[in-house]
């Protein structure tokens, strides 16, 4: 029995036809958003312009990808300083009030909802769950992909990264940059627990004779999860590994690979690792690469 590691992001779920993008929670026509934006009926916001709210409303009108939310809080963050006690408290009950809100909008979108039978994410979540390997899945998702395609557990261990639905809280916010001084003042829109689950994912990610990557944009935000195992690929031969990454079409595979050219050599880890990309854009029919996976997880 072989390991396989499968890693999520936001890419997998709307694969599946999830509306769970950042966009779609903040269209006005969700309640949702509209009680975030109006404070829960307060009229605080209007006291200190601090514009937290103000902020992602921009954001939202002017872009939709998911991942943006965290590189927004994370300008946020930094350009927000010398704050007084008020508008640290302000801030943070927006925070607390928009986790509330996302969290209660991605509840009602996954309560009743049907998988696109279609889809490539739905296909080879059976194929895992049907497997003999043991999968270890990492999702970046509040949802549980097994119970979005309606599926049972495969064998092995599941991990939310920034916690579920069924939780009283979930995380959201955004990470250190090298070389940029954290603002203390809003500690609390920094993610926790990073360095920790930094190394649970290296130990999952070195064992894994199969590593998948599905609909996970690997930005720099996220990228320090994944630091130590790319780095790892860059320095030698992987004998008998796979790292496949799965992503929208060649548009999402250009970006993918911008954004880990930041800090690493996609060139030398694919010397180093056989490394392929597959689109869901492809129909599986038509799809040589995901036969050739499917084929490897059918011999593990």
């Amino acid at each position: 029995m072989k390991q396989v590691t499968f890693v999520l992001g936001n890419g997998y779920d709307l694969d599946l036809g999830l509306r769970s993008r950042y966009c779609d929670f903040a269209k006005n026509k969700n309640q949702e958003w509209i009680d975030f934006v109006n404070m829960e009926g307060t009229t605080i916001k209007q006291i200190f312009h601090v514009a937290f709210i103000d902020y992602l409303q921009k954001a939202a009108k002017e872009k939709e990808n998911w991942f943006n939310v965290e590189e927004e809080i994370y300008h946020f963050v930094h350009e927000k300083t010398n704050l007084n006690d008020a508008q640290i408290g302000l801030i943070r009950l927006q925070f607390d009030i928009l986790k509330k809100y996302l969290r209660k909008y991605l509840q009602n979108e996954s309560e009743h909802f049907k998988p696109n039978e279609n889809s490539l994410a739905l296909d080879l979540s059976k194929r895992l769950v049907m497997s003999e390997n043991y999968i270890y899945t990492l999702s970046f998702n509040y949802t549980d992909c097994y119970d979005l395609c309606r599926l049972p557990k495969p064998k092995g261990r599941s991990l939310l990264v920034h916690g579920g639905l069924n939780q009283s809280n979930i995380e959201l916010g955004c990470r250190e940059i090298e070389n940029k001084k954290r603002n203390l003042q809003l500690d609390f829109m920094y993610k926790p627990h990073i360095n920790l689950l930094s190394e649970i994912f290296l130990q999952n990610l070195e064992t894994a004779s199969e590593v998948i990557f599905f609909g996970h944009s690997l930005n720099r935000m996220d990228y320090c999860y994944f630091k130590d195992y790319f780095e790892n690929l860059e320095g030698g031969r992987k004998e008998d590994k796979h790292l496949t990454i799965i992503c929208k079409n060649l548009v999402s595979e250009n970006q993918i690979k911008k954004e880990l050219a930041y800090n690493i050599s996609l060139s030398k880890i694919g010397k180093n690792i056989d490394l392929q990309f597959i689109y869901t854009d492809d129909r599986k029919e038509d799809n040589p690469q995901y036969h050739q996976l499917c084929e490897r997880l059918n011999a593990y």
